[in-house]
């Protein structure tokens, strides 16, 4: 046999056995473009890409205060976090409080307003009101408390705002259609509102 045709039969055999007895490996990467996630590839996985979470990490839009995540170490998570309730109190009192009753205020005028007739007037109220409760909710689904009274006077406040919410809204509502039972349901939310300041302010 020529040597040269040899030759290349024992090149392409020691290849075909070499591929078949390679060591498995991992793919090229296994990044998957989540810095919150460990990715991992190695004997343990198979030598299948792994994305394992990290807890905490900074930018999964959790502030996890029971972890020592904060607004120190974290300002996109922790925008609003408070280590203790004397913190958080200070906060409200300081810089919400009045928010909530502005609010309340406008709300209480446009329930006045239905009653006078002065539609225009209220429906530019209104919508002004629903977008300032808005932006205080979406303020208080940033904040963090720790676990206890400061969480029970947070989800007070938060039920505080969705009443609000509702009850603007269905006073929006009635001035559009002048539907009775949207201005009754939203006297009724008001009622509600009111009843949630009081249970928050029992922990200050």
């Amino acid at each position: 046999m020529n040597f040269k045709i040899l030759l290349f039969i024992v090149c392409v055999l020691t290849l075909i056995l070499l591929t078949s007895c390679s060591t498995p490996s991992c793919p090229e990467s296994c990044d998957d473009e989540n810095s919150c996630t460990k990715d991992i590839c190695n004997e343990e996985t198979n030598f299948q890409c792994a994305n394992k979470e990290i807890s905490p990490c900074c930018g999964d839009k959790i502030c996890e205060i029971d972890k020592k995540e904060s607004h120190t170490t974290c300002i996109s998570d922790c925008e609003y976090s408070f280590s203790s309730k004397s913190e958080f109190v200070n906060w409200y009192k300081s810089s919400m409080i009045n928010e909530f009753i502005s609010i309340g205020e406008n709300q209480i005028d446009l329930l006045m307003m239905t009653k006078t007739g002065s539609f225009e007037y209220a429906s530019t109220l209104a919508y002004d009101n629903k977008k300032k409760i808005q932006e205080l909710e979406n303020i208080f689904d940033k904040v963090a408390v720790p676990e206890g009274d400061s969480q029970e006077m947070l989800n007070h406040l938060r039920l505080e705002i969705e009443y609000f919410l509702k009850a603007t809204e269905l006073t929006k509502e009635y001035l559009e259609t002048t539907d009775s039972n949207k201005l009754s349901l939203s006297n009724a939310y008001m009622d509600r509102a009111i009843e949630e300041v009081e249970k928050a302010h029992s922990y200050i």
